[in-house]
């Protein structure tokens, strides 16, 4: 009877958490960049994150664009394609730095390592038209 009290209290202690919890599967997870024109624009969308370790700002070579914000958001809350930026995941170190060396240079590659070491490769989605000097 002793032993049966105790086995009944043990798997109470286990399962009442894990039936209040419950077990969700956190969705995936996509980097996203938001191209910023000047500094406020950048300290505006790392405000807005408070201080979410999955918000990076980085400088770009890009014109028009000097500052690029990357943010990590579950997949199906925007669409990829849309952006002017392409950001691409890697697992692997060598899979990156091809792709990051296939990308020309007026494209403004990126290249990094986040914190939970995933590899990113970002760049323009076009590269910026020349511009045209008139005499």
């Amino acid at each position: 009877m002793r032993s049966m009290l105790i086995c009944s209290a043990a798997l109470l202690a286990f399962a009442l958490p894990l039936h209040a919890d419950g077990f969700t599967v956190p969705p995936p997870m996509m980097w996203t960049a938001v191209p910023c024109a000047d500094w406020n624009c950048v300290m505006t969308e790392l405000t807005v994150a408070n201080g979410d370790r999955d918000v990076i700002a980085m400088p770009t070579t890009c014109r028009g664009f000097p500052w690029v914000v990357l943010k990590k958001v579950p997949v199906g809350i925007v669409d990829p394609g849309e952006g002017m930026w392409t950001v691409n995941h890697y697992t692997s170190v060598v899979e990156a730095l091809q792709s990051f060396i296939l990308i020309s240079n007026d494209r403004s590659p990126l290249m990094l390592t986040t914190t939970g070491g995933t590899l990113i490769v970002a760049s323009l989605t076009h590269p910026p038209k020349p511009r045209v000097v008139r005499h």
